[in-house]
């Protein structure tokens, strides 16, 4: 019996996954729901975090680091969804007190606690 289902996820996850979904015996279908773009003013977010205007960065995705420098990371503390998150943040020198599993809902009750 053939299984059919979806894996949905970033342009980037999708590629991940690609090289088992073609090995798979079922029929599995990526479908990208979402794209990672740059800042429409890419210096931006380096002039925010320099600016040190808040407290915490919140983030949902390791692929939200991409845009940032290791250097204006540096000393900042995240909120983060997923291990994967976490993980990526503390490599670029980000401090990770809160760490939430089930996503951005969670993450922002975790916060208001």
């Amino acid at each position: 019996m053939t299984r059919r289902g979806w894996l949905v996820g970033t342009q980037r996850f999708v590629a991940t996954w690609q090289p088992a979904l073609a090995a798979c015996p079922d029929d599995l279908t990526a479908l990208v729901v979402q794209e990672a773009v740059p800042p429409s003013d890419p210096d931006a977010l380096a002039r925010a975090l320099r600016a040190r205007g808040h407290d915490l960065l919140l983030l949902t995705s390791p692929e939200a680091l991409n845009f940032a420098s290791p250097a204006d990371l540096q000393g900042w503390a995240a909120a983060c969804v997923g291990l994967r998150t976490a993980a990526a943040a503390e490599a670029a020198g980000v401090d990770v007190p809160f760490l939430v599993q089930g996503g951005g809902a969670e993450l922002a009750r975790a916060l208001l606690e």
